[in-house]
């Protein structure tokens, strides 16, 4: 359904509970509590860890489906302050969790040059403790993946890859994008933002709004909205 159609829903669920005794909402309140319902269930899928990288489930990947993006990384513009046959990578601004890293590299011997390899995310203590290990180290078989914070605006990671690599030349990227806001707009429809995630999620979209919604209106007792508070916040 479009996001006018989810207002349309939004009301009619909401207007239930109430008895028809809703306060009016905003285009714009609507939108951010749809926007905001969207969020969690996407983050209720994924329940996703940083320094992983995800699997998921057979309905995970057909719920999220219209989320996934493939691509490749580009360099960062600053290179300072990497480690030791380290590099410095933007990721995409609608990047939300990483499903796979893959490098391609070059190398002085031939047998190694052009090969494609599997990128590892690790944390900062795993590589302090492995890094001079020449037994747990990048071999020619991985490449570690740390995350590297913000330059500017810009979310990095850093990959660090073995001696025996001169460059990673590519880094191809699958990953869930985050979805764009959703919009209602009923006096211009044109203008509307549908939501990015498959119908099969609208009608669920639009529940989590209406809870949402309750617990921001003060439409639920302390019991109920300690429970719903604890449930947005976990």
């Amino acid at each position: 359904m479009n996001a006018n159609k989810m207002r349309s829903e939004f009301d009619l669920k909401l207007d239930i509970f109430t008895s028809s005794s809703t306060p009016g909402l905003e285009d714009s309140e609507v939108s951010s509590l749809l926007t905001d319902g969207q969020a969690n269930i996407v983050r209720d899928i994924l329940n996703p860890d940083e320094d992983k990288l995800l699997d998921l489930t057979e309905l995970a990947r057909k719920q999220l489906s219209t989320l996934y993006v493939n691509g490749e990384l580009a360099k960062a513009a600053t290179q300072t302050g990497i480690f030791t046959n380290g590099i410095f990578w933007d990721i995409p601004t609608n990047h939300y969790v990483t499903l796979n890293l893959q490098g391609v590299v070059s190398s002085a011997t031939t047998c190694l040059n052009g090969i494609e390899v599997n990128v590892k995310p690790v944390t900062y203590d795993e590589y302090n403790t492995n890094i001079k290990n020449p037994f747990r180290n990048p071999g020619r078989g991985v490449i570690w993946s740390l995350q590297a914070g913000l330059a500017s605006t810009a979310q990095r990671i850093q990959t660090v890859n073995s001696s025996e690599f001169t460059d990673i030349t590519k880094l191809r990227i699958a990953y869930i994008k985050k979805p764009l806001d959703i919009v209602v707009d009923v006096s211009t429809p044109a203008d509307q933002v549908n939501s990015d995630l498959p119908d099969i999620l609208h009608s669920r979209i639009v529940d989590e709004a209406v809870e949402l919604a309750k617990l921001q209106l003060g439409l639920l007792n302390e019991f109920q909205a300690q429970t719903m508070y604890n449930e947005v916040n976990k």
